[in-house]
């Protein structure tokens, strides 16, 4: 249950963000409104969870993080969702 929100929460803070900013005549209400009701509807026991990396959907894309770590990219082998406090970065 709380996998789903942790899967995009801080992407989607900015997005509400961005979108009540930058069209602020039409959106600057509606948005963080309509942000907040949905986070709303989560459970507390999973608000401090984030997943800040997408999971690879492809053998490509598992390929490709190989890569990027061979290359000395930092990226851990478990990309499911983190208490907060252990993630290190925001994606």
């Amino acid at each position: 249950p709380g996998e789903a929100y942790a899967y995009r929460r801080d992407a989607y803070k900015r997005m509400s963000e961005l979108l009540s900013t930058e069209r602020a005549s039409r959106l600057s209400e509606v948005v963080p409104a309509m942000h907040k009701a949905v986070m709303d509807t989560e459970g507390e026991e999973t608000r401090h969870l984030v997943q800040p990396r997408t999971p690879p959907m492809s053998n490509a894309a598992l390929s490709a993080l190989a890569a990027l770590r061979s290359a000395g990219e930092e990226i851990p082998l478990e990309l499911g969702p983190v208490p907060r406090e252990e993630c290190s970065s925001t994606f």
